[in-house]
């Protein structure tokens, strides 16, 4: 790949341009080749030492005579380039089924697709075309998986659950099994039926051993390009917005309304019945107890105002230096 080609792909302004560079890799700089594009996402060092020939950063660097490309996101270019230079498996399958899968004869395969060994796909389940399904998944009765869809091994679909087009299902995910529903009688605990779903939009990417239930009687949603970490537990009759991204270790409880565009950082509580609007940030480990209007920053148990929570850390902390000092 050229220097004009990644500059097609990516935008910005070239520097000290050499038509002679080919790359063929992106690296970091103590370990690149002359054939590898450097990304620094922050300031750079004043000595940049580095066989690269190509280096992408948000400012000129000074007293460099290599190939530069400034881009104001320069994270963003590096994954632009990774996506053209290692592309997705799903553009160029080749259709093979392993003869040791289980497929039900009314279930339907739109090929091409690639099915691994010990796969199980169940009566009335559709498998979309340039779909890849790695070994041991199982997949229930009458879902709908997309096209252009990832499962890895050990990826566990319920019955009736839909997969929009190019999802992504890390290993030991589970989607579409009971939520957590159950009712006192006297001594006992009688289960609620759940008869609800879940829905997944496109685009939508889950970590590994991540659970996402179905409702109880209405559904669970999850919108369209939405990022789900390892290991969140996603319960029953919850809505999750478009583009909303979920990192690791957060719980999620049942009937959770999540608004478009929000950012939940790791081990966040979630209380049931909360409504979060769009472009919430939730900071870790926060405890969400209640309702978030859209565009907020909270944080803290309960969570909070961002602001207001460091207002008050700073006071409390002013009031204890003083009684400290007091006390001496």
């Amino acid at each position: 790949m050229k220097l004009r080609e990644i500059h097609a792909i990516i935008g910005g302004e070239i520097l000290n341009e050499n038509d002679t560079v080919s790359i063929q890799g992106v690296n970091i700089l103590d370990r690149a080749t002359p054939s590898d594009v450097v990304f620094i996402f922050n300031t750079p060092p004043k000595n940049i030492q580095t066989n690269a020939q190509v280096i992408v950063t948000k400012h000129q660097l000074s007293n460099n005579k290599l190939c530069q490309i400034i881009h104001p996101q320069p994270r963003l270019a590096m994954a632009m380039v990774l996506q053209t230079i290692y592309p997705m498996p799903t553009q160029n399958i080749r259709h093979q089924i392993s003869e040791s899968a289980c497929i039900h004869p009314n279930a339907t395969v739109h090929g091409p697709v690639s099915i691994g060994p010990f796969v199980h796909i169940d009566e009335g389940a559709i498998i979309r075309k340039n779909t890849i399904i790695h070994s041991h998944v199982a997949i229930g009765r009458e879902c709908d998986i997309g096209e252009r869809c990832i499962l890895y091994s050990n990826v566990s679909i319920y019955n009736h659950t839909t997969l929009g087009s190019g999802c992504i299902l890390h290993s030991g995910t589970v989607v579409g099994a009971d939520g957590f529903g159950y009712e006192k009688n006297q001594s006992s605990w009688e289960k609620i039926p759940h008869i609800g779903n879940v829905i997944v939009g496109n685009d939508v990417e889950i970590g590994s051993n991540t659970s996402i239930d179905r409702g109880c009687l209405s559904d669970t949603i999850i919108g369209n390009g939405v990022k789900i970490d390892n290991q969140v537990q996603i319960a029953h009759n919850c809505t999750i917005g478009d583009h909303t991204v979920i990192v690791s270790g957060t719980l999620i409880g049942g009937s959770v309304t999540i608004g478009e565009g929000c950012t939940i950082a790791g081990n966040v509580g979630i209380s049931d019945n909360v409504t979060i609007g769009q472009n919430v940030t939730i900071l870790g480990q926060s405890g969400v107890t209640k309702s978030i209007d859209s565009g907020k920053t909270v944080s803290g148990f309960p969570a909070d105002d961002h602001k207001k929570i460091l207002k008050r850390r700073a006071l409390q902390n002013k009031l204890l230096n003083r009684t400290i000092e007091n006390n001496n």
